[in-house]
Formats: structure tokens, C-alpha cells, sequence
């Protein structure tokens, strides 16, 4: 993922985001929306309505009286999208891990069965989904 800021002012921000889709965008989109201080998050990712644009372009506006900016913003929905995909992934191993003991139990098998259960569901696009997380909050300035 490579990012590229297209205009930056103290309550707006786009950014294109090149090398995502409609899958990682909704969820950014979504998590900026449930951020009190923005007003408005939005994404584009038609070219023939965007002068010829074929990269994602991220949106954000922040309300006139927040506190902070939109690329703030922009850091703190992307850590609350890691920090969801963080409980998934222990909520959903202590499910796998729980099936396999009541499954194992009753039928007496062993084995690696697990370890490959686990890599079936960790597939290449959950993996690129959560680096492109990992991308987005390393560019990101740490507040504090």
C-alpha cells in the first residue's frame, strides 16, 4: 500500500490510497465515521467519474471545533480497525481451539489438525488486510 496526501488543510484531508479496493475502504470509511470529531468520510473509487483517477482516494472531513486533525483521525480509526481485528482473531482461535478439544476428545485423533485449521484461516486476503492496517498506522505520527 502506498499513500499519497492529495490536499491537507487543519479539517480536511484526501489521501489516495493505491493498492486497496472497496474491501479495505468500507472498513476504513466505517471506522472514521464512528470517530466523534469527523463530519464527513467518504472514498472514490470510480475512474471515469474521477478525471481519470484508478487509486482509491480517502476523504476525510473533521468538525470545525475538534481537537484534532484529520490525519489524527485518520491514526485513531486505524488503530480502532487493528484493535478489532485483534479480538476477532483471539475470539475466533478460542472458538478453533474449543472445537478442536470438544471435536478430538470424542473422536481420539491427534495431530497437526489444528495449526492447519488455523492457517486455512488466516488465507493471503485477511493477511493483506490487516497489513494494509499495519501500512496505514505506520505512517501515521504517534500521538503522545
Amino acid at each position: 500500500m502506498e499513500l499519497r496526501v492529495i490536499e491537507r488543510t487543519d479539517t480536511e484531508l484526501r489521501i489516495e490510497v493505491a493498492g486497496e479496493d472497496h474491501t479495505f475502504m468500507n472498513v476504513i470509511k466505517g471506522a472514521l465515521l464512528q470517530t466523534d470529531e469527523v463530519a464527513a468520510a467518504t472514498y472514490d473509487v470510480n475512474p471515469e467519474q474521477s478525471g481519470g483517477q484508478t487509486e482509491p482516494v480517502l476523504s476525510i472531513q473533521i468538525e470545525s471545533d475538534a481537537d484534532i486533525g484529520p490525519l489524527d483521525a485518520l491514526g485513531d480509526a486505524s488503530r480502532q480497525v487493528q484493535t478489532t481485528v485483534d479480538d476477532f482473531t483471539s475470539a475466533f482461535s478460542a472458538a478453533l481451539w474449543d472445537f478442536y478439544q470438544r471435536s478430538f476428545s470424542i473422536h481420539g485423533d491427534t495431530g497437526r489438525y489444528l495449526e492447519i485449521l488455523i492457517d486455512d484461516w488466516t488465507h493471503p486476503d485477511m493477511k493483506q488486510y490487516i497489513n494494509s492496517v499495519y501500512s496505514i498506522l505506520s505512517y501515521l505520527p504517534v500521538n503522545g
